[in-house]
């Protein structure tokens, strides 16, 4: 009797684990959702992009190639805003790092500075999974086209 509680839980187990591995997949990915289920960077893939204005407007092939040039060259110059932005907020938050320091006492420096690598160390996760996604995302990018 144990072992067949134990094959009906070990069976539904594994239907959870793939019906997860399936929605993510297949709904996650298609709709341009992230992982942790949010829009990834709040852009959506380049081709549904140009798929959703060519049936809502009827495009050319020229001007879908043209919208594309377009899209992509947008999107290299706010990476290179972000990038522009995020090196601003980090010399930023550095010095008022630095400032907070100046008011602790040395007990008090030692914490600050343990807190302040572990967040870092988390900033620096979330950024590589940020990249690592947006990466993978060009390149399906590239694919589908």
């Amino acid at each position: 009797m144990k072992w067949k509680a134990l094959f009906v839980l070990l069976g539904v187990f594994l239907l959870g684990v793939g019906g997860g591995v399936v929605f993510d997949r297949v709904a996650l990915h298609r709709y341009g959702l992230a992982p942790d289920g949010v829009w990834s960077r709040h852009r959506p893939p380049v081709n549904r992009i140009l798929q959703r204005l060519t049936h809502a407007l009827n495009l050319s092939d020229a001007q879908q190639q043209d919208i594309h040039t377009i899209v992509m060259s947008t999107r290299t110059e706010l990476d290179t805003t972000r990038q522009e932005m995020r090196k601003r907020v980090d010399d930023i938050l550095r010095a008022s790092e630095t400032r907070i320091q100046s008011v602790l006492k040395p007990e008090q420096r030692e914490a600050f500075e343990q807190l302040m690598v572990e967040h870092r160390t988390r900033r620096k996760q979330r950024r590589h999974f940020r990249r690592w996604h947006m990466h993978h995302e060009s390149e399906n990018n590239l694919h589908m086209q």
